[in-house]
């Protein structure tokens, strides 16, 4: 059976762009297709609108009033994604996905490194992407998707820093560990940098 094994042999070689291809099914496309849940995706919405508005990224506003519940990362990545995209669903929920996916890709490229095998690479990326929780967060508009891909690069930049030989390369893979737990920071606040410290 030559043509189960063409099969098989194109799955394999074909298989990061299948992954993409589920990213984009099932994680894009779909963002657009629903209503804003309140309270969360139109506060999150009417935030980032107001702050494209007014042009003041330094101090959020909701309805009028200074909003400090939460950082204020979170609100420029979707005030970015707005003026992107305009002012849509797709928009209010892009930076999440986004954040999903590029999660999936820093686990792809992490378990690259840590087994030297691509296949269980793909595998982990896929089962991460298959999680019914990842997939909520990740095309519903609040900052956990953020700060998980926030959270993930300060580990991974820990590991790579822990298994670097030269100076230089310690001090960046700690540079970038302070640069993505201070984003986590600014996106949600203290747990980012607690998580790291715990782990």
């Amino acid at each position: 059976m030559a043509w189960m094994s063409d099969i098989k042999n194109a799955v394999q070689k074909y298989t990061h762009w299948l992954l993409m291809l589920f990213f984009a099914v099932a994680y894009l496309l779909p963002l657009n297709n629903r209503l804003l849940w309140i309270p969360d995706e139109s506060r999150y919405a009417e935030i980032s609108r107001e702050m494209i508005q007014r042009g003041d990224w330094i101090v959020p506003h909701l309805l009028g009033l200074h909003y400090f519940e939460k950082p204020i990362a979170g609100y420029w990545l979707n005030s970015i994604s707005q003026l992107l995209f305009g002012e849509s669903h797709f928009a209010v929920r892009f930076a999440s996905a986004l954040s999903a996916g590029l999660t999936a890709w820093l686990i792809f490229w992490f378990s690259k490194q840590l087994f030297q095998n691509q296949k269980k690479a793909i595998a982990a990326a896929a089962c991460y992407l298959s999680f019914i929780l990842v997939y909520a967060i990740g095309t519903y508009s609040v900052l956990d998707s953020m700060v998980t891909l926030w959270l993930d690069l300060t580990l991974v930049c820990f590991y790579v820093s822990l298994q670097a030989s030269s100076t230089r390369q310690k001090l960046t893979g700690y540079a970038f560990m302070g640069l993505a737990a201070g984003l986590g920071f600014l996106t949600k606040g203290f747990i980012s940098l607690a998580v790291p410290v715990i782990v």
